[in-house]
């Protein structure tokens, strides 16, 4: 008989051996280690205490990780990932997961459940559907490596590699909301690391880049408004490229932003795979 629990009790090599079985066949392929899972949790901010495993037996068969935080002004959930054994699909175990967990998740604060999907996988988004997830909007990701040498600087223009960022100035910044992974507080949580790239003019922020090296990552990028068309984004991703792996990859880029996917796509990265945002509204508990 199948059985549900918080994952507090399970050590991270469990928990890799459980992630990876359940997404070896995945569309995408996802394989974690563990500097992977570390970092993964970091900018996440999962937490096991929040997050939920099927068990038969002793065997962690599927997963569910979430992390907690504020969104949107208030506080919600993150599912950074769910995966399922393939011999235990079919038996609605997503459902069963979140009957299990939501009592956990209205205690903590959380009103909100926030995930995203891969927009051609219609299974999962159905499973996801049924427990009351509508989606928020489509998301694009992109990857390659730039078909660009090295830009001519604007005048008087800085390049700064460092651990800091002034992060009440970046949302003036943005062309689109981050998601989750890619917020303010996911790159503040990765100062172990992330690397952190700024273009200034007379200590003026003019542009800045959050790259995790290991995977060429961009968790974060933004020119300023008025600053916008002049090069500055070619020469800001140049440089990212140039701290140590040459891959880029920009995940969940806002659908609607087509400036910045025309952007991407000038610059060589290509659009390899689509995700829809959704968000479920949990109904508040209620006394019996």
């Amino acid at each position: 008989m199948l059985s549900f629990s918080t994952l507090e009790h399970m050590s991270r090599e469990q928990l890799i051996l459980a992630f990876n079985r359940a997404f070896a066949d995945y569309c995408v392929p996802v394989r974690l280690n563990m500097p992977g899972l570390s970092q993964k949790m970091t900018l996440e901010n999962l937490k096991l205490s929040f997050s939920v495993g099927v068990f038969d037996g002793p065997k962690l068969v599927g997963l569910m990780l979430h992390g907690l935080g504020e969104w949107m002004g208030r506080t919600a959930a993150y599912n950074g990932g769910t995966g399922i054994w393939p011999e235990y699909r079919g038996q609605g175990l997503v459902g069963r997961m979140y009957e299990h967990l939501q009592p956990v998740l209205a205690h903590s604060g959380a009103r909100s459940v926030i995930l995203e999907v891969i927009d051609t996988n219609e299974r999962a988004i159905h499973a996801y559907q049924r427990v009351g997830f509508r989606p928020a909007r489509q998301l694009d990701c992109f990857k390659g490596t730039l078909n660009y040498p090295q830009p001519k600087s604007p005048p008087d223009i800085t390049v700064h590699h460092h651990n800091r960022l002034p992060w009440e100035e970046l949302p003036r910044f943005w062309a689109f909301l981050p998601t989750w992974q890619h917020s303010l507080d996911a790159a503040r949580r990765g100062l172990d690391f992330l690397d952190y790239l700024s273009l200034t003019r007379e200590g003026q922020l003019l542009a800045y880049g959050v790259l995790q090296r290991r995977t060429g990552r961009v968790i974060q990028f933004g020119v300023h408004p008025s600053w916008r068309s002049q090069g500055l984004g070619r020469l800001l991703f140049f440089h990212l490229s140039r701290l140590g792996n040459p891959l880029l990859t920009v995940l969940n880029v806002d659908h609607s932003d087509q400036a910045t996917r025309a952007f991407l796509r000038k610059a060589g990265l290509e659009r390899y795979l689509g995700q829809w945002e959704m968000v479920w509204e949990m109904e508040p508990l209620t006394n019996k």
